[in-house]
């Protein structure tokens, strides 16, 4: 847990060291429970908050306009969420929970993975998008969908992903 100096805490920092202290709960799409105990709190922080800005599929998860934040909630059994389509975004806000460890972090996107290798990343995955529209054949039934996912390898993952300094560098970022 994150202990702090006696500060003026804005709704916002107040918003953050609650979020840390959440217990893990499942993120499935028919049943978020860990999306709706992060909009619980925005709603107790009173903070502005766009939900599912982009449509229920698509990131982020959150908009929050006051901050200009896109937030995005994660969960997994263990330690390493599974990104799907699409990699930690270096300036959004990451919050991952654990059922493994009963725990909730939070990390900018650029914590976990450079701009380098998300810029690369994202420019093999351009490329075989483009590689497999090219090659589609229009007359044919069945054709290639371009839906790639990314997934760690390699690594310790409870130590990339649940290491909390990585929250307290959150909480600096914004003044706490």
């Amino acid at each position: 847990m994150i202990e702090r100096k006696k500060t003026i805490k804005t709704s916002f920092n107040k918003f953050l060291e609650d979020v840390v202290k959440l217990p893990y709960k499942p993120n499935p799409q028919d049943n978020p429970q860990h999306e709706n105990q992060i909009e619980e709190l925005l709603k107790k922080y009173e903070i502005k908050y766009e939900p599912q800005p982009n449509g229920s599929q698509a990131f982020p998860d959150f908009y929050l306009p006051d901050q200009d934040l896109n937030l995005e909630c994660k969960s997994t059994a263990n330690y390493a969420p599974m990104w799907n389509c699409s990699l930690p975004r270096p300036d959004a806000l990451y919050i991952l929970c654990s059922k493994k460890l009963n725990k909730t972090n939070m990390f900018f996107g650029k914590y976990v993975i450079s701009e380098k290798d998300y810029n690369e990343l994202m420019e093999v995955n351009k490329f075989i998008k483009k590689y497999i529209k090219d090659k589609q054949d229009k007359k044919k039934k069945f054709f290639n969908y371009g839906r790639l996912a990314f997934q760690n390898q390699g690594g310790n993952y409870k130590k990339m992903y649940f290491d909390y300094s990585y929250a307290e560098k959150v909480l600096e970022y914004y003044d706490y």
